[in-house]
């Protein structure tokens, strides 16, 4: 039976990690019609346990981190190529930038095709400077690696052509996906209802919860009240600036959440305050509870929300800008079950999983 051997960085909450689960799920599920799979994964997390549910065969190696190391990264694609030789795939499958770089190093050792699924360049607006300098450095090298490039959105698309890196005959558009549910409920409230905000995103340097913040204090007199789920290493700053907002009568620090459809239907209008992205998985959840939406523009997101049609888009840093859009769907409740019908319709036309998943399948069968 052909082989398909994914490799991935980190084993966190993500959208690439969620990505790769879908299709090893399916791929498990009809392998008999298409792959066996084995899962490379730099430590473990959420990803290494859903795989373990999963019963799909996984390894576990230390030195694939984010970090730059020369010596460890040497090892590591020493390590890769033994793993490679030992699962003998068909085709190599990567996630994330750091797997994407040793992978297609390995995969050209070992002569075994690849692919790349680029979630979000590593030079996108909104890193810095230095980090963007060297990791069009490394892309530059590495595009005379063999490797079908996958894009999540336009954005990265034309981005990845701006500097040469991408090749028109090389290359697939494929959305992520999700399965979409049927008759959700669309809340409707009057004016007098609390109206209940929520924010689902890692606290790190890429997420823009600080902006958030600042916003919220601008509306504060307003009747409504945030939720902020997930953790990281900007949470403690971010509970800091809290208190000196003087909000932290309207804010609450939820923790991490793992079923993220389990407590959207809890909420009646979904933000995403970010410097940069791919395409977020986060608000694909959004649209598929029926939520309105209110997001930065930058990178993917404009491709998922139609400014005015199933939500706001706001400038990048934009206190002001954010508490505007805010402070209106907090205060018409008709715009916000306009926005939130409009979901369905841009869910079919452009994330079905049904519709990614086979674009996937097409791309192996055209490389093995």
């Amino acid at each position: 039976m052909k082989r398909i051997l994914f490799i991935i960085t980190k084993s966190d909450i993500g959208g690439a990690q969620n990505l790769l689960l879908h299709i090893v799920d399916y791929l498990k599920k009809h392998e008999n019609h298409f792959y066996d799979v084995h899962v490379v994964v730099g430590g473990q997390g959420y990803l290494t346990e859903q795989l373990q549910a999963l019963n799909i065969s996984f390894s576990i190696l230390p030195r694939l981190s984010n970090s730059f190391n020369i010596f460890n990264d040497i090892l590591c694609i020493y390590q890769l190529k033994n793993i490679i030789k030992t699962v003998k795939p068909s085709l190599v499958h990567l996630h994330s930038t750091k797997a994407g770089w040793l992978g297609r190093i390995t995969s050209a050792l070992v002569g075994v095709s690849c692919v790349l699924t680029v979630h979000g360049w590593c030079f996108t607006n909104g890193v810095g400077v230095l980090k963007s300098f060297f990791g069009i450095l490394v892309e530059t090298f590495l595009k005379f690696f063999p490797c079908h490039v996958v894009t999540i959105c336009k954005s990265d698309f034309e981005l990845g052509r701006r500097f040469k890196l991408i090749d028109r005959n090389n290359y697939t558009l494929i959305y992520n996906g999700i399965k979409i549910k049927d008759n959700v409920h669309i809340k409707m409230h009057d004016n007098a209802s609390l109206v209940r905000l929520v924010m689902v995103a890692r606290f790190s340097n890429q997420k823009d919860h600080i902006t958030l913040l600042k916003a919220i204090k601008i509306i504060k007199e307003l009747k409504f009240s945030l939720d902020l789920y997930g953790d990281g290493e900007t949470l403690d700053f971010c509970k800091r600036n809290t208190l000196d907002l003087e909000i932290n009568h309207k804010v609450n620090f939820m923790g991490a959440v793992n079923d993220i459809q389990g407590i959207l239907p809890l909420y009646d209008v979904f933000i995403l305050s970010t410097k940069y992205e791919g395409l977020p998985l986060s608000i694909l959840e959004a649209m598929n509870a029926n939520l309105p939406i209110i997001a930065t523009n930058t990178d993917g997101i404009p491709e998922q929300i139609e400014n005015n049609v199933n939500g706001l888009l706001v400038q990048k840093s934009s206190e002001f800008e954010l508490a505007e859009a805010l402070a209106l769907l907090i205060s018409s409740p008709e715009i916000r079950y306009r926005f939130a019908s409009s979901n369905h319709l841009i869910l079919e036309s452009k994330f079905s999983i049904d519709k990614m998943l086979a674009k996937y399948i097409d791309v192996y069968n055209k490389l093995i």
